[in-house]
């Protein structure tokens, strides 16, 4: 996964619109698009305002949870997380996708995931 992968999943996550977090990053709605799709480079002012509101930076940054947000995590989310970070980067992205499909059938998941 990219650091746009891992925005993009932190942001959804957090059930933000690109819009919201775009506005509490202090960017235009084009440069989030572009930081999700890793066109452009997310700076630091905007990497500390959306950690304020409640991303993992560490973990968009570097690919690994922040020792604060694993220790919070249970067992089986541990587990998930784990397999999915020894998936093939290539395969990443659709098994995302089928469990916020899956979510979104519970009525769990944000709208503006894909």
């Amino acid at each position: 996964m990219t650091i746009g992968d891992r925005l993009r999943f932190e942001r959804v996550s957090q059930e933000m619109s690109q819009h919201r977090l775009a506005m509490i990053g202090g960017v235009k709605v084009n440069a989030q698009h572009l930081y999700e799709k890793s066109g452009r480079l997310p700076r630091a002012d905007y990497l500390s305002l959306v950690a304020a509101a409640g991303l993992d930076v560490f973990y968009i940054v570097t690919g690994m949870r922040s020792p604060e947000q694993t220790r919070q995590l249970a067992d089986d989310e541990r587990t998930l997380l784990g397999s999915l970070r020894r998936v093939h980067e290539r395969d990443s992205g659709p098994l995302i996708w089928i469990l916020h499909s899956l979510a979104a059938r519970r009525g769990n998941a944000p709208h503006d995931f894909i």
